[in-house]
């Protein structure tokens, strides 16, 4: 017998995500080819067939297969085809950012869930404008980072679903993973290396811990591994690494380790700090109201409180500091100021606590070790770009792929909040989509201008 709550909630809830990627696909029906890559790829790709420009790239400039497959057929398709397949790639990601949510929440509440899946649909846009623009509306970008990460974000599921619930999700979870995978492992570097490293993570977690045997998370595991492999060890990455070294940074490789190691730290802690758009704020807020309502505080939950309520209050008064947001991040910069070095202690200080009050909140549960881990693999994703000569030139939509796991940690706290001050829900719900809601209409004027068409406000 047919459970007609059931079915009016997965009808609610897919009117809901059927509305949100309608409002996306306003953004994208104006997006068009720029110069550049955008105008590049379809003149270059006429020279070869598939097999042929995929070896081309390979050997000449990159190792990202699918992300290369993707860039060859759609120069080849009506620009229309890929607004298509943008669309069906956030559509994957807000999907499968949603069962994540679904994981680490056993209880239905239809109220709850209705809430979650609007955040899932607008909480990416609470990403940095630039990371947000490049990432997911640019077309070359699109194909190497939004495309990339909806792959890397559905492949991971299986697993995750497995550790909680000790159990295989859907069948057809589990073979889209499976292409998934091999997809995101042989593309964004960013991607592929954070997949890799939960991938092995959590299958040691599951074999040792959980005293569990999965034939199918050791092939996925070796999939994704086999992929990174591929992309990492291919003849192109090597040549462009020497070229985009000759070109940009003449002695990266040379510089001396201390000094290799600041001006790398000092990019970290600018794009963490100055293009995480609100996600890091957002995150501090909520950890800030989960703090205040756990039960037994120690004197480390009240540490935690005052140090990220500072951080708050400085952003909120940025334009009068703004000398303490300055990490001078810049390559061959001989002398750093004093100010520079508070401002690098001073925000260390803030992202480690951040690690510390997560981990205080939720001590050993599965939750707050994922919580944990998504922060933690958002300063890494970060951070892996210090490996590259063009850290300075690549832009905001390194931080796409960090912006991405942040929102997964996001989406927990907010649960957490909602269920824990059921009164105050409307509130929570108006101050955590504020800004988001805020930058989709920055963009819907931005391109209604671009392209000559007025919306209503």
């Amino acid at each position: 017998m047919i459970n007609q709550k059931v079915v009016k909630r997965k009808l609610i809830l897919f009117l809901i995500f059927i509305i949100g990627l309608a409002l996306f696909a306003l953004l994208v029906h104006y997006v068009h080819r720029g110069g550049g890559d955008d105008a590049n790829f379809p003149i270059l790709i006429k020279k070869y067939n598939l097999l042929g420009w995929l070896k081309y790239r390979y050997d000449t400039w990159s190792g990202r297969l699918a992300a290369e497959t993707y860039c060859y057929i759609f120069g080849y398709l009506p620009l229309y085809f890929w607004k298509i397949s943008n669309l069906i790639h956030y559509g994957i990601l807000t999907f499968f950012l949603y069962k994540y949510y679904e994981l680490f929440n056993k209880h239905r509440n239809n109220k709850r869930d209705y809430i979650m899946a609007v955040f899932c649909i607008i909480l990416p846009f609470g990403m940095n404008f630039g990371a947000l623009c490049d990432g997911a509306f640019w077309v070359t970008g699109a194909m190497n980072y939004l495309w990339i990460t909806a792959a890397g974000i559905a492949s991971f599921y299986p697993i995750l679903y497995y550790s909680i619930n000790k159990r295989y999700p859907h069948l057809f979870f589990r073979i889209i993973a499976l292409f998934f995978g091999f997809v995101a492992g042989s593309s964004q570097e960013q991607v592929g290396t954070t997949l890799l490293v939960f991938c092995i993570l959590f299958l040691i977690y599951i074999f040792f811990i959980c005293r569990k045997k999965s034939l199918f998370l050791i092939i996925e595991t070796i999939v994704v591994f086999f992929s990174f492999l591929l992309n990492y060890f291919s003849p192109g990455n090597s040549l462009r690494f020497t070229n985009e070294v000759k070109a940009r940074i003449p002695d990266f490789l040379t510089i001396l380790p201390y000094q290799r190691l600041e001006y790398s730290y000092r990019w970290i802690m600018d794009a963490l700090i100055n293009h995480m758009g609100i996600l890091l704020i957002l995150t501090w807020i909520l950890l800030i109201i989960l703090l205040v309502n756990k039960s037994k505080k120690k004197i480390i939950d009240l540490i935690s409180m005052v140090i990220l309520i500072v951080a708050i209050l400085s952003i909120a008064v940025k334009s009068n500091i703004s000398q303490f947001f300055n990490f001078q991040a810049k390559w061959e910069i001989l002398t750093f100021s004093k100010t520079s070095y508070i401002a690098m202690a001073f925000w260390s200080l803030i992202l480690i606590f951040t690690i510390i009050a997560a981990y205080s909140l939720y001590n050993f549960k599965i939750k707050g070790l994922a919580v944990v881990l998504l922060i933690l693999a958002a300063y890494a994703s970060t951070s892996l770009m210090i490996f590259s000569p063009t850290m300075y030139e690549s832009g905001c939509r390194t931080m796409f792929v960090p912006s991405i796991i942040l929102c997964i940690a996001i989406l927990l706290l907010i649960n957490d909040c909602i269920t824990k001050y059921k009164k105050y829900a409307l509130l929570l719900v108006l101050i955590s989509l504020g800004f988001p809601i805020y930058q989709y209409f920055k963009f819907a004027k931005i391109f209604s201008t671009a392209f000559n068409f007025h919306y209503p406000w």
